[in-house]
């Protein structure tokens, strides 16, 4: 039929998924160079941002494929501090500890005793906002998350 669109929805997510609860879980005590994972400790700002693309077809007729981009800030636990922070990986790409800042837009405290709290988390959650003494944490405010929110 002339000038129709068909659209193809993508599932909409509404929050970040979490695999496992990390509370009770130690921090980790690290000597030397370290790879490992860390564990989210706080999460916030989640945005889903819609994105429409057309493909158009013959005689007016096309196709909107509709997916979503997300975002949160979030801090993640590394381990106990203090420390440094070398590299970060994300998935299979390793970035130097300036790269993770200027491309990814991850910072990083590194757990000194008595560290200041990460200045969004005072502004936007005033109520949840502690500085991880003696904690090293990655930190992004408006952190691109993957196709799956993860």
């Amino acid at each position: 039929m002339a000038g129709t669109t068909d659209i193809t929805p993508e599932a909409r997510i509404g929050g970040v998924p979490i695999q496992q609860s990390a509370e009770g879980t130690p921090v980790a005590l690290l000597y030397g160079r370290n790879r490992l994972s860390v564990n989210l400790v706080w999460y916030g700002d989640f945005e889903s941002v819609e994105k429409r693309t057309s493909q158009g077809g013959g005689k007016g007729g096309g196709v909107d494929t509709v997916t979503y981009d997300y975002y949160a800030s979030l801090i993640s636990c590394v381990g106990q501090g203090p420390m440094s922070l070398i590299s970060v990986w994300r998935g299979k790409s390793k970035y130097s500890a300036a790269d993770a800042a200027n491309q990814l837009g991850i910072g990083f405290m590194s757990g000194q005793q008595g560290q200041g709290t990460w200045a969004h988390l005072t502004s936007s959650a005033s109520a949840q906002a502690i500085g991880y003494s003696n904690t090293g944490y990655l930190y992004a405010q408006r952190y691109a998350l993957d196709q799956g929110a993860q």
